[in-house]
């Protein structure tokens, strides 16, 4: 009985250090601000499908959060656009609890010029035409190849576009301005997952050396008894 109150203490022991996977539940969070004005939003959650720059002092609402990609969605789900599903690097964001009143870019854009709409950023493949006059919706942007490409939603459709096919705009910055660096330094302490998950790590592997330890202690050989059944033996 004894030994068996050992191995469950340990196993208690082992199960209560070891990380987990952190929700947007446990956290009780919507909204994560974008923090800089090179903020990614991917299309995987290794960060290697770029699909645009969001932009800065926006919001995106937060689906899961990862030690390295948060997995998020951007725009309104009731708009009479599409909002994407994608992930961003979770150092960039300041996870919030609050909803903001804008947390999204409400941006119209014009066509300026005849052009076309791509579904790629490299503009190599082509969706549909589009002409002059026609309004877009912008999501975000990039360059390539010193081409800047808008990432819209026009006529029906997602896909990249050039700068210079649009009437000049600039997004406006976010009703509730970012007015120091406070916040920047505070996602860094918040959100440096990394260094807390391989500091739990240690304690896991601490931990488990005591146990193995206490459990060897626990259920070794008694050499003098061994001995002793021996000369009863002889």
């Amino acid at each position: 009985m004894k030994h068996f109150i050992c191995l469950l203490l340990c196993f208690t022991l082992i199960n209560f250090y070891t990380p987990k996977t952190v929700s947007a539940e446990e956290y009780n969070l919507g909204y994560s601000r974008v923090l800089t004005t090179t903020t990614g939003f991917y299309s995987d959650s290794a960060g290697k499908n770029l699909k645009f720059y969001l932009p800065y002092g926006y919001y995106v609402k937060v689906l899961d959060v990862g030690t390295l990609y948060t997995k998020v969605s951007y725009q309104s789900e009731t708009s009479h656009f599409p909002y994407l599903t994608g992930y961003v690097k979770t150092l960039d964001l300041i996870l919030q609890d609050e909803t903001p009143v804008t947390p999204y870019p409400l941006v119209s854009l014009t066509v300026s010029s005849d052009d076309v709409l791509f579904s790629d950023y490299t503009l190599s493949s082509s969706k549909i035409g589009v002409y002059a006059n026609t309004l877009a919706i912008y999501y975000g942007e990039l360059s390539f190849n010193e081409e800047n490409v808008v990432y819209v939603y026009c006529n029906g459709h997602l896909g990249y576009m050039r700068k210079s096919c649009f009437a000049p705009f600039t997004i406006p910055a976010h009703p509730n301005p970012i007015t120091s660096s406070s916040e920047q330094e505070e996602v860094i302490t918040k959100n440096n997952s990394p260094k807390v998950e391989n500091l739990q790590i240690l304690i896991v592997a601490g931990i488990s050396v005591i146990v193995v330890s206490f459990v060897y202690l626990i259920f070794k050989p008694n050499g003098k008894r061994i001995k002793e059944d021996f000369y009863k033996e002889e």
